[in-house]
């Protein structure tokens, strides 16, 4: 997310994403305990990000001294080129879906796998398997749950 909002009125940011959407990957526990009721909420579009000018939905393959190079060979330009490389959690929790669609179609059915289940076991006692034990406790309290602190 662009949170900084320039005052010089001629400045055009352009945000360059292999993917289309913008995730607040900090719910995504949340998300595959809930499923759909919460998409919208941690999933966006990126042609909806507020101060950006221009996006591009394509990976950089190349950095040069003033533009950058795309997987599909496209070139753009820059005067300021700010590196962003986001946020990616080393487990099922992430997927390299590269539309809005498929990534939503992916916490569905992580989803539906945790509907199904009987019992469910989180591996880990930090932040994350807390938070997604206690979303799946919250709202599946008919499920047997417990951690495993590793």
């Amino acid at each position: 997310m662009i949170y900084y909002k320039c005052e010089i009125q001629e400045i055009s940011i352009t945000v360059i994403s292999a993917v289309n959407y913008n995730e607040l990957n900090l719910r995504n526990p949340e998300a595959f305990a809930l499923g759909a009721t919460v998409h919208d909420k941690i999933i966006y579009p990126l042609h909806k990000e507020p101060y950006a000018q221009y996006v591009v939905c394509d990976p950089v393959v190349e950095l040069r001294e003033s533009s950058v190079v795309t997987r599909k060979g496209e070139e753009i330009d820059f005067d300021v080129c700010v590196i962003a490389t986001g946020t990616r959690y080393p487990y099922w929790l992430s997927k390299d879906e590269e539309t809005i669609e498929a990534r939503k179609k992916f916490i569905a059915e992580m989803n539906g796998k945790i509907l199904a289940a009987r019992t469910i076991v989180v591996g880990g006692g930090g932040p994350v398997g807390i938070e997604f034990a206690g979303d799946v406790k919250a709202n599946y309290p008919e499920k047997r749950s417990s951690s495993i602190i590793i």
